[in-house]
């Protein structure tokens, strides 16, 4: 995970560095020309870094769960420390009778099992990537996830 955050960093700094000797050379025309190049290594930079965060291992809100149907996640239950080493499946949700189902069709126990909205982030939740074990126990039950 160091190596992920100091790719982040280095391209952040890049960004900054790029857009700073754009805006010194005063950012007309001829700045332009100068320094298209730098501009277009800014923005590829820019996307870079948003593509890295997007990874980045949280847990999901609610409606970003609703937004990934078909989607692999992580899913995280108190006490299963392994569980969180497969992923699962959404493959179905209703917002009216407030379940999603899930299919987990990883290790010795495949499965699908059906989870309450009234229970999440208190006796499951979802990761937008696997968690770490020490991510997993930074983020505490009953915090309110913050979308990406």
């Amino acid at each position: 995970m160091a190596d992920r955050e100091k790719v982040i960093n280095d391209l952040d700094e890049i960004s900054l560095y790029f857009y700073g000797c754009y805006r010194n050379a005063g950012g007309g025309t001829r700045a332009c020309e100068k320094f298209h190049d730098w501009m277009c290594a800014v923005d590829e930079a820019k996307e870079a870094l948003s593509r890295l965060k997007a990874q980045e291992a949280r847990v999901m809100t609610l409606e970003e769960i609703e937004d990934a149907l078909d989607n692999v996640v992580w899913l995280d239950i108190p006490g299963a420390e392994n569980l969180a080493d497969g992923f699962s499946l959404i493959m179905a949700y209703s917002r009216k009778n407030g379940f999603v189902l899930l299919d987990s069709p990883f290790g010795d126990n495949p499965s699908q099992d059906r989870f309450e909205y009234t229970d999440y982030n208190k006796t499951w939740r979802c990761w937008t990537a696997r968690p770490t074990d020490e991510q997993r126990e930074a983020v505490k039950w009953d915090e309110p996830p913050k979308e990406g």
